[in-house]
């Protein structure tokens, strides 16, 4: 569980993204994860195809992911498991797939303001998209300091 939650924090990816990621290791190359056309199933996106940057630990850390003896739980099965988890160590708070993307942009727009409309793209989103969804999360002092080690090295 902890692997496919790092993996969509790190990625930015859905997770059917995720799900198909993992069939395809040589969509892997370097510090980018280039998402082909048909490997996104969503029938609104606003590009077909799209190149994933990571950051420093993303690109030690996505290597896990092909590591997993098993394949990914079933979006349905993924989701419960993550709100049983988010009740017992969030107190409460809810959290589904879409927590993790959501997340992963607003820190990377954070921490590199002057690159939003690149994050955007690289997330198949409009910066229109992006201010409307993505950058309305409160961010503490110290979650500033938490998750500067999960952005450095995207730029």
């Amino acid at each position: 569980m902890k692997r496919i939650c790092t993996s969509l924090l790190i990625t930015g990816m859905r997770y059917a993204e995720l799900q198909r990621f993992r069939e395809n290791p040589d969509w892997l190359n370097g510090r980018f994860i280039y998402l082909p056309q048909g490997s996104m199933m969503k029938v609104m996106a606003k590009q077909k195809e799209r190149a994933l940057r990571l950051s420093d630990i993303g690109k030690t850390l996505i290597s896990g992911l092909f590591q997993a003896p098993h394949p990914l739980p079933g979006l349905p099965a993924f989701d419960m498991k993550l709100r049983r988890l988010s009740k017992r160590i969030l107190d409460g708070q809810p959290a589904n797939n879409k927590t993790f993307r959501k997340t992963g942009e607003s820190w990377l727009v954070f921490y590199y303001p002057d690159k939003a409309l690149q994050i955007a793209l690289s997330q198949g989103h409009t910066t229109v998209t992006q201010y409307e969804h993505y950058l309305n999360i409160l961010i503490e002092e110290y979650d500033r300091k938490e998750m500067r080690k999960w952005v450095e090295g995207w730029i």
